[in-house]
């Protein structure tokens, strides 16, 4: 393949829709852009002066110049349709030299062989550059032109399969996602009796609520704790919105790690702990051991222990309405 220039556009311009432009994002785009299909930024008639090389055709590969992982190395879209399309920032073009099936040549790149290439030869810690050099180093294979037409359209018609069937299934994914959270937030607000009388909360958001249930505020249960660490030796913990309170060491993260953590947050095993910046998404949880935190995290403690389980607790932390309330 030919490989054009590295592109950083800077114009933007949404004059014209004649021409557009094609800003790399492989989960919004994946294996293939199509403008019929796609919809992209609209620019200026300039920039068939102006950047004459960022001007693509059909069957051509943008490449993304960076990856944030290194499963990401090597993503690209290929280009479809016979409409302008102006490759966007941070890409490298690839144009096939030879006379070969371009859509063949498209799920070679996608192979996993192909891409172990690009992984062995990519440098970063928290980007990985994927560079013109690095590309041209690599291997393609090629059968006789009437197999590769075979094995394109044999793939074309399998992948749609597979598509569609995860396409399904991100869908019953979807409802069942719904059906938990309406199950749990039934559950910490109404319980699990049927038959139990109601009576309202006082709180709008809450709503009603078994009539034997009481509803208190969160200052009398809870003090906030601020402990530090006298050695730094306790184990490490982190708090997202997906896992709550959980060991960092169990967490596939490239942050920064400090030398020592002497002075660091300290919690205990039923402390509520919170990341402050991502509360909005749910990021809390009840810590299950002691160990260290970052010093940003808010860390409650109940003021008597046998009030709410620990358990119980985090369900009802993570309900939409609460975090809707709250965030």
């Amino acid at each position: 393949m030919v490989l054009g220039r590295e592109l950083k556009l800077t114009e933007r311009s949404p004059e014209m829709c004649s021409n557009t432009k094609f800003d790399y994002n492989s989960s919004k785009y994946g294996f293939e852009v199509n403008p019929e299909k796609h919809e992209l930024q609209c620019v200026s008639e300039t920039y068939l002066k102006k950047s004459p090389d960022a001007l693509v055709r059909d069957g051509d590969f943008i490449f993304a110049d960076t990856s944030e992982d290194i499963d990401g190395s090597g993503n690209f879209s290929q280009v479809q349709g016979d409409s302008r399309v102006f490759a966007g920032y941070h890409t490298v073009i690839a144009r096939p030299a030879l006379d070969v099936n371009k859509r063949f040549l498209a799920y070679v790149c996608d192979s996993l062989s192909y891409r172990l290439q690009i992984r062995s030869k990519v440098k970063g810690v928290k980007v990985y550059s994927i560079t013109q050099s690095i590309l041209k180093k690599t291997f393609v294979w090629i059968p006789r032109l009437p197999e590769q037409e075979t094995i394109a359209v044999y793939l074309d018609r399998k992948t749609a399969q597979i598509d569609q069937a995860i396409t399904v299934k991100e869908k019953q994914i979807t409802l069942l996602k719904e059906r938990r959270q309406v199950l749990i937030q039934n559950a910490v607000t109404r319980g699990i009796d049927p038959n139990a009388t109601m009576r309202d909360s006082g709180v709008p958001w809450i709503g009603e609520i078994p009539k034997h249930w009481s509803v208190k505020r969160a200052k009398y249960l809870f003090n906030e704790i601020d402990e530090r660490s006298k050695d730094g030796q306790e184990e490490l913990l982190s708090v997202s919105h997906m896992t709550g309170v959980t060991p960092r060491s169990e967490k596939n993260v490239t942050m920064f790690m400090a030398e020592d953590y002497t002075g660091s947050k300290t919690c205990q095993k039923g402390d509520l702990v919170f990341n402050i910046m991502w509360t909005w998404m749910g990021a809390l949880g009840v810590a299950d051991r002691t160990g260290i935190v970052s010093s940003s995290y808010g860390i409650f403690r109940q003021q008597l222990s046998e009030t709410l389980n620990s358990d119980y607790l985090e369900y009802l932390l993570k309900t939409t309405h609460y975090i809707r309330e709250k965030s």
